[in-house]
Parts: C-alpha cells; structure tokens; sequence
C-alpha cells in the first residue's frame, strides 16, 4: 500500500469479522440545517453563506461529524465552553454521565494534519482533572477529498457528500493524545509538529496524517513509537451500521477503530500525578488551580445538540 493511499488504507481495514456497532440512534441531521443555506443570485442552487454567526460550509461539516459521532456512542450531556480573563473552561462535545464517558468529535479531510490546540488540550486536560472518573477520547474522522469545494455545492450535494466520505474513524483516548500535543517538538516531523500560531491561527500541535492512518493500521506500532506501552491498551475493530442516515442520505459504513487504556484508573493516576507541570505543558497558562468546570449533574439537559433516542446507553 502506497503512503498516503487512503483508499488502500480502507480496503486492508475492511473484515467481515468485524461487528457492526449498534448505534444508539439511526437518524440524526445537521444543526440548524435550514440556516446554513439561502438562495444566491446566479448560482447553480441554494448555496452555504457565511452570516453574522459564522455559518459556513466547513461549520456544517463540523456539525454533521459532531451528529454523526453523537448518534453512534449516544450521550446525555452536550459539552460546552466557557471563555474568561483565566481561560477556557469546558466540557468535552459529549458526555455521558452514567457511563462515565467523554469525546470530542475531530474531523480531518484526507492528506492533512489533525489539529490539537493549545486551549483545546488545556480544557480537556482540566476537565481530565476535575473529573478523573471520565474517560476522555478523540472522535477522529477521517473523510476523503470533496470533488469541488464545499462552499460550491447546494444542500442536497454538501449532505449527500459527507453521508458517503467517511473513510474511518478512529477512538484515541488523552493518554496517546497528550504525548502526541506534549512531545511535538521532540518526536519529529514524522509524528507531529508546532505551530506557535499567528493573528488568525491559534497555537496548536499538529499530528501527521501518516501517523493517524498508522494508529489506525497498526495501532500497537504506533503506540511504541510514542514511547508507551501497547500492553496499557485494547484495541477493538468495528464497522459502522448500514442503517444510519442524515436526512434522507444513507451513511456508508465505515470501519470503527477503538483505542482504550486497559486501566483508566492507572493511567490517571499517572496522568494526576504530573499535573503540577501542567503550566509548562501548556504555555498559554490556560489551566489554573482552581477546580475547573463545576461538577456535572444527572438532571443537566442535553443542551443544544439533541438526538432522539441518544444517550441511553454506549455500545460497548
């Protein structure tokens, strides 16, 4: 398989012994779907706009792969986040209170970088901190190269291309994260790099495409190359179900790759333990000492991101 062949990459992942995972629920639609579009004059159809909220074509991906992610793991709780003088404070995208159990949804178009902001690791990290029971993971999609633009196509086009770019999706927990955020600048090129931001970028680490498509090939390879153990994590391979659907687009299924500590409990041990050099991991000084997010109650809505028949139960 040639490097960079996602196509490759997604035909040696495909098994028939891998279990489809029940979603926890089987339709789910964008946010605000009608918003997102108005009539433009002279164009090929309905076409995205960017309005005063900032609704574009690229806000609509972010928000069909949050869905997406929200309709296969289910959730009770949709994240949220709080920006002061002392920094960001937040929950991540999803929780799930009973299970004990957050993510945050990433989506990556084929051949770039994953993108690991500086704020985004803080608030994470604090929220990692003040609640240590919950086991906080990436929701990685990967999705392959639109045709045109995203900005170019009308509603029934931009639906019907994301309900079938999915080319996997990857679980990485905060521990193969934070080395990944952490050690950028040590682990070289290959794995990830910094970038120390600019007036319109904000400081972040960015993880090589080749090392995501790795973690998701050869998980326990990539795994050691960071410097951890792969005896510390399970691996569970899965394919999405067929019978998922955003509107009234079909979702292709796609494979499910499923990183997780084989002990949360020892890993945040380990995890809370170095916390007290948190303000050198994260230069900008977003992590304080004080305790974080409030705790987070059975009785909380969902808030905005509601998805009928979500949040019952995770599938494994």
């Amino acid at each position: 398989m040639r490097r960079g062949d996602l196509k490759g990459l997604v035909a040696s992942l495909a098994s028939s012994s891998n279990p489809t995972l029940k979603p926890a629920t089987y339709s789910f639609s964008l946010l605000d779907y009608n918003a997102l579009f108005e009539p433009s004059p002279g164009s090929r159809g309905t076409h995205l706009f960017g309005s005063a909220v900032g609704d574009t074509a690229y806000d609509a991906l972010a928000k069909f792969y949050q869905n997406l992610t929200g309709s296969i793991f289910g959730y009770t709780h949709a994240g949220r986040l709080v920006t002061s003088s002392q920094g960001d404070c937040g929950y991540p995208d999803f929780l799930h209170t009973r299970r004990r159990f957050g993510f945050d949804s990433k989506a990556v178009v084929q051949g770039r970088p994953l993108d690991l902001r500086d704020n985004q690791m803080g608030y994470l990290s604090d929220f990692q901190r003040t609640h240590p029971s919950y086991k906080v993971s990436f929701m990685v999609s990967r999705y392959h190269k639109p045709p045109v633009a995203l900005s170019e196509m009308n509603s029934n086009e931009l639906v019907e291309f994301l309900a079938n770019a999915t080319a996997y999706m990857l679980v990485m927990p905060l521990s193969v994260a934070n080395p990944l955020f952490e050690d950028a600048s040590k682990l070289g090129p290959s794995f990830s790099f910094r970038y120390e931001g600019s007036r319109n970028w904000l400081p972040r680490s960015r993880v090589h495409s080749a090392f995501i498509d790795r973690l998701v090939s050869n998980p326990a390879s990539a795994i050691t190359k960071l410097g951890l153990n792969p005896d510390d994590y399970k691996i569970k391979r899965f394919v999405s179900s067929s019978r998922l659907k955003c509107h009234d687009s079909r979702v292709s299924p796609f494979p499910i790759i499923k990183i997780a500590d084989y002990s949360h409990r020892k890993w945040v041990k380990s995890f809370l333990s170095g916390f007290s050099k948190s303000s050198a991991r994260h230069p900008n000084g977003i992590l304080s000492d004080s305790d974080g997010c409030s705790d987070i109650s059975e009785e909380e809505t969902a808030g905005d991101l509601v998805l009928t028949g979500a949040g019952e139960k995770l599938p494994f």
